[in-house]
């Protein structure tokens, strides 16, 4: 026997077993041969190649438009949770002194982490500006894709709406109308509102 099957296989004093033991061995190496020469040949071929580009090509021309509007859709979320919570507390301040605020400071509300402001009307962060107006409260869109999106809050009737400047490219409305689910607007001088509520 060979020296390698000796280090290999231990001695076994029953021979049925030691026929096991070197056939199961055997057809390991047979199959690990065989392996090794099938792998030098396997390819893909140019026509297989160009079918699996197309594919992920079509893929991603799909998936892109979902995934750009799922996160723009959260940056507007977040407008709408910030100017919603403003609204309630601009309410607690005209219950308490009879108009609303004109300074964000004066409001009782802690601004979000990402948010800052040095008093006045406005708060901001790196994708947008909010203000506090007499009537209203809005959040305007500074960059990307989302500039020329605001948020409104019209304080006396309570209505919300998604704005959508009218100089803009198609994809402000397109947004607005998928996230309102409303194909009409208003126009009010140069924005096109999308009302959430009604």
């Amino acid at each position: 026997m060979c020296k390698m099957y000796q280090k290999i296989i231990p001695e076994e004093k029953n021979p049925a077993k030691r026929r096991f033991a070197l056939f199961v061995f055997n057809c390991f190496l047979l199959s690990f041969s065989k392996n090794l020469r099938t792998r030098r040949v396997c390819g893909f071929t140019l026509i297989e190649l160009l079918v699996v580009v197309l594919i992920v090509g079509i893929l991603a021309a799909v998936a892109l438009p979902q995934y750009q509007y799922i996160v723009n859709k959260s940056r507007f979320q977040q407008a709408v949770v910030f100017v919603d919570s403003l609204a309630k507390a601009q309410q607690v301040y005209r219950m308490a002194n009879g108009s609303y605020a004109t300074d964000i400071t004066a409001l009782d509300i802690a601004l979000p982490a990402d948010f800052n402001s040095s008093g006045g009307t406005s708060a901001q962060n790196k994708n947008m500006n909010c203000d506090v107006f007499s009537g209203r409260i809005s959040c305007v869109f500074s960059r990307g894709e989302m500039s020329n999106i605001a948020y409104i809050y019209w304080l006396n009737t309570g209505k919300r709406a998604c704005v959508s400047y009218l100089r803009s490219n198609e994809k402000s409305h397109a947004f607005c109308k998928r996230f309102t689910g409303k194909q009409t607007y208003e126009t009010f001088g140069a924005w096109s509102i999308y009302y959430i509520d009604n």
